[in-house]
């Protein structure tokens, strides 16, 4: 939540402790009150901004009353910058990316916000770029007016699907793999939907509701991410790691089903959760790290995961993150080794 005090005398704006792109407006000590405003600015104006990374759009101005002779005193002032059309920034706003993006923004028009790779950014994905282009979407097919920025048009988008964060309207995760999905290949829009699934940003479920809202409307993006949640089940769970999603990866293309952080046993004799299990044979693939599982505890720990596996009727696959990124053949090559291998062989062979 984010509370707006109007304020009566100059300001600066400084980072708060919430993360990069927030930002608070803190009196200036030392300088007289703005009385009526006319010589500094509008409380109600600074109050917004402050909001708002320090940029203003005309439209919520007058939205907020007021009038044509305060914009004219607000817009001579030298507190205020026209940055774009119908769009001011304050001369105390700090330059980052957290002003571009509302600029971009708010520059699209009413209704605008934040999409597709550059709402994924925002919301903290480490993979997407925010900005060059920004990516706004508009129910507006005005030619967008910001500079930097790519716009989508979609008529009347659901409100219920976009919220503010970071001072920016932006399209929540859910809606934002949807986006994704209409631009990107398939496999492109999975690694970034399967992090944000991972960052906690959204679940199977609130994709499910997503689709269920926007599935009668035969939005673009919903086939890909459809099939993207049938693939994986409202419960699934996303790799935790890129070494888990490049395995995933290797094994798909090779035309490998499989079943990610999978428990066996039951609750009285629960033998562990694997990385990966086939889908229809009693295999597991492990994947191990060189870096993190060469101290001898490790190699012990899990020779007797391993075994119990096996006791357990389990072949086992073990392959390292130097075959994965290195060797990725070699991954494919050990699994399909124990796919084929005779139904009443022990198996277990490691990868090479």
């Amino acid at each position: 939540g984010c509370v707006t005090t109007l304020v009566t005398q100059p300001v600066e704006f400084v980072r708060c402790e919430l993360g990069e792109h927030f930002w608070v407006a803190r009196p200036v000590a030392g300088i007289p009150e703005w009385g009526d405003g006319a010589a500094m600015g509008d409380p109600r104006a600074i109050a917004l901004a402050a909001s708002q990374n320090g940029i203003v759009a005309t439209w919520q101005l007058r939205d907020l009353g007021l009038s044509r002779q305060q914009l004219y005193r607000m817009r001579r002032s030298d507190d205020w910058e026209l940055v774009a059309p119908d769009v001011h920034r304050h001369a105390a706003a700090p330059d980052g990316p957290a002003r571009c993006v509302t600029e971009a923004v708010l520059g699209a028009g009413r209704g605008a916000y934040l999409s597709h790779e550059s709402a994924a950014a925002w919301w903290g994905h480490p993979g997407c770029r925010l900005a060059d282009p920004v990516q706004v979407t508009t129910p507006s097919r005005a030619k967008p007016r910001a500079p930097g920025a790519t716009t989508f048009h979609v008529h009347r988008p659901d409100q219920r699907w976009i919220t503010r964060h970071g001072g920016v309207p932006v399209a929540r995760p859910e809606l934002v793999a949807m986006e994704l999905f209409a631009i990107r290949g398939y496999q492109r829009a999975s690694r970034i939907v399967d992090r944000l699934w991972s960052m906690r940003l959204l679940s199977g479920r609130s994709i499910a509701l997503l689709l269920r809202d926007m599935g009668r409307r035969g939005r673009n993006g919903t086939a890909g991410l459809r099939k993207f949640l049938d693939a994986r089940g409202l419960e699934y769970r996303p790799p935790d790691s890129s070494l888990e999603s490049r395995v995933e990866q290797i094994l798909d293309r090779s035309g490998i089903s499989v079943r990610r952080q999978v428990d066996l046993g039951g609750e009285e004799n629960w033998t562990g959760r694997v990385d990966f299990l086939h889908e229809t044979l009693p295999l597991v693939i492990e994947v191990q790290s060189e870096r993190f599982h060469t101290s001898l505890t490790d190699r012990e720990a899990d020779a007797r995961r391993i075994e119990r596996l096996r006791g357990d009727g389990f072949r086992v696959v073990e392959v390292t993150d130097i075959q994965v990124f290195a060797d990725p053949g070699s991954v494919v090559t050990a699994v399909r080794r124990e796919i084929d291998a005779p139904a009443d062989g022990r198996g277990g062979q490691d990868a090479a």
